[in-house]
């Protein structure tokens, strides 16, 4: 009997020493245990492993070429029309610039004198006007002006109307000149924004 209870006991012990190597000490520490967390701990390397894994990665050059730089306009082979000092109503809301049918008379850079503003611009047969595209001087913009005119007694007021983006541009204030400008071969006209105070430029 003693024997019996001996080799029992030996049994009950080594059953209790398996289960308690086989269940954990600790609940939490079983949460993680299992397979599917085996990774639980490895985020932060592997994102490590991704961002040298893509820094060593060789990206081909874009081959799209950079933008075209702005046409620079040959002031040489230009034809000095007229300018003009712009007014509050000139670069308000209105969105139009006056011309006057005879402009300030002044010298001209050549030391001539202006001519009437009609002799630069195309004739209009009826007041409702033409549309007229410019250049700007900046190389960059073209302009689509409508030109018209508004009977004033016997004679004529011309203007330029849809002025704003242009007036807006260059940020021109009361007290600033448009210049207008001819190219000599295809007569194609072009406007400039002169600031005042600023030396206008002999073409």
């Amino acid at each position: 009997m003693e024997k019996f209870e001996a080799n029992w006991n030996r049994k009950s012990s080594s059953s209790q020493e398996q289960r308690e190597e086989e269940e954990p000490s600790n609940g939490v520490e079983d949460l993680f245990s299992g397979p599917g967390f085996n990774n639980i701990h490895r985020g932060s390397r592997m994102a490590r492993a991704r961002r040298t894994s893509l820094d060593s990665l060789n990206f081909p050059k874009s081959n799209v070429p950079p933008p075209p730089l702005p046409p620079v306009i040959d002031t040489t082979k230009l034809n000095y029309l007229f300018r003009k000092q712009l007014k509050n109503s000139d670069v308000s809301t209105l969105r139009r610039i006056v011309i006057p049918k005879t402009l300030v008379l002044e010298p001209n850079y050549d030391g001539s004198f202006q001519k009437e503003a009609e002799a630069y611009l195309p004739f209009l047969n009826a007041k409702e006007g033409i549309t007229i595209n410019m250049l700007d001087m900046d190389g960059v913009h073209e302009w689509c002006f409508k030109f018209r005119f508004w009977p004033n007694n016997s004679s004529r007021m011309y203007v330029l109307e849809c002025t704003g983006d242009f007036v807006n541009t260059h940020g021109l204030k009361p007290g600033d000149y448009i210049i207008l400008h001819q190219t000599a071969e295809s007569e194609k006209y072009i406007i400039e924004a002169k600031k005042a105070g600023s030396s206008p430029q002999k073409t």
